[in-house]
């Protein structure tokens, strides 16, 4: 069985032509261009989304908070008794 599905795309002329001669002049085909662009700027984009920048003050806040002893507030005593309480089937 195939792992593969397919996409099909409908382009102008003008767009159809520019990734036509794209293609031509980095050697592969079409699909191959379209496919490899495709790829690129999904990663790009999974990247910028999902990654976090921090200044170097933040960057050292946070990383004292994630050193730092941890002090649950009075509201989280407060659950954690709660739960404790509680009998669990």
């Amino acid at each position: 069985m195939k792992n593969t599905q397919r996409f099909e795309m409908v382009l102008n002329t003008a767009d159809k032509n520019a990734i036509s001669l794209a293609a031509e002049l980095a050697g592969t085909t079409m699909a191959n261009f379209v496919r490899s662009a495709a790829k690129e700027k999904a990663r790009q984009m999974i990247d910028q989304e999902t990654r976090l920048s921090l200044n170097e003050d933040d960057f050292t806040k946070f990383a004292k908070a994630l050193n730092g002893g941890f002090k649950p507030n009075k509201a989280l005593k407060r659950a954690m008794e709660k739960a404790g309480n509680l009998e669990i089937a």
